[in-house]
């Protein structure tokens, strides 16, 4: 299969690619391999600066409207430097499914801080070895029990969680800034890549 991106799209990439290579700093990558529950500063701001968080979100919420092509071509170009950030669960994990199945009070309020970068989102939908587990469950309006291994949870300000109630899944849009974070402990992972 052969995939023909557009001018625009190629461009894209190039000027991707250039802004990674000038200012992602390997040494200080390395250094986050040790570092649990850290991610590089740097390399978030410059998905800021660029509009990368706002790729895939529509443009009436600060996004750019663009398609999962783009994404693609920006998150390959993120990849082939290792830079180290909450890019992906931001903007495509929590932004999407918030698009798609969030209120629109709910849109309101979290889109734009996502599509900017003020906010990073997490989705939190793995059980130990259970890739969609429904052992979290959401009754009466409180959510019980908890998610392992959910990339970029311990600086998110929100997490997209799948739960089960009464025996169906949804998804529950969990706030973890300031006063909301009562009664929700994150803790890190030490793993290969912290």
């Amino acid at each position: 299969m052969t995939l023909i991106y557009s001018d625009e799209q190629a461009a894209m990439a190039i000027e991707a690619r250039r802004a990674l290579e000038a200012r992602t700093r390997p040494g200080a990558l390395l250094a986050l391999l040790e570092q649990e529950g850290c991610y590089d500063a740097p390399s978030w701001t410059l998905a800021r600066e660029q509009g990368w968080t706002a790729a895939v979100l529509p443009e009436e919420y600060g996004g750019l409207g663009l398609s999962l092509v783009e994404l693609g071509l920006i998150a390959f170009e993120t990849g082939r430097v290792l830079a180290g950030a909450p890019f992906l669960t931001t903007s495509l994990g929590a932004g999407r499914a918030i698009l798609r199945h969030g209120t629109a009070e709910m849109k309101a309020a979290w889109l734009p801080g996502l599509a900017s970068g003020e906010a990073i989102g997490a989705v939190a939908f793995a059980e130990g070895q259970d890739v969609l587990g429904l052992s979290t469950t959401l009754a009466d309006g409180a959510l019980t029990g908890g998610k392992q291994g959910v990339s970029g949870a311990v600086h998110a300000d929100i997490a997209v969680v799948l739960a089960g109630e009464g025996g169906e899944p949804v998804l529950v849009a969990v706030e973890l800034a300031g006063a909301a974070l009562a009664g929700v402990a994150r803790t890190t992972l030490a793993t290969f890549d912290n």
